[in-house]
């Protein structure tokens, strides 16, 4: 389940919030650095160890689907405007909000032109009753806990356990 944390900026009082990550209680604290002209978070134990220190990086919000489809194996996502990412390359992305659900998760997907993406899906899932969105996210604390996520869009945290 998710928790949020709405984030309101303050240049001069610094933001605090308690979130469980890997099963434990962390101290988070949103401060504004004056040298880097930008919000940082300071990630440390409750009795004040720290763990990490990093700016805020924000996640984009989902793009829209205009069309998803499975052919051969393949499914093709096409988006409702440029994605932005590089002809050519293949992008970790998650799939979101589509029915049937197999459509949906997070896959690697082949950027076919400026709205589509390829990913491979060996089974036919059937046609799409409801197009959802392809999300990119940033997860802040990747490489530092094994199974939280910490991201920041829309001026608040999303933290899953």
């Amino acid at each position: 389940m998710t928790t949020f944390y709405p984030f309101t900026p303050s240049q001069t009082q610094a933001f605090t919030f308690q979130p469980a990550l890997d099963g434990t209680q962390y101290l988070v604290t949103v401060q504004w650095n004056l040298f880097g002209q930008r919000y940082y978070i300071f990630v440390t134990q409750l009795n004040g160890t720290p763990v990490v220190t990093m700016p805020i990086i924000e996640s984009p919000a989902a793009l829209p689907l205009a069309s998803i489809s499975w052919s051969n194996g393949k499914v093709t996502a096409v988006t409702q405007r440029p994605h932005g990412y590089q002809i050519g390359l293949t992008v970790a992305i998650n799939i979101v909000g589509c029915a049937p659900v197999a459509y949906n998760g997070s896959v690697f997907a082949f950027v076919l032109d400026a709205v589509t993406l390829v990913y491979p899906l060996t089974a036919n899932p059937a046609g799409a009753t409801i197009i959802g969105a392809a999300d990119w996210t940033i997860n802040m604390m990747n490489g530092y806990f094994f199974t939280s996520t910490m991201v920041y869009r829309n001026g608040q945290f999303e933290i899953n356990p």
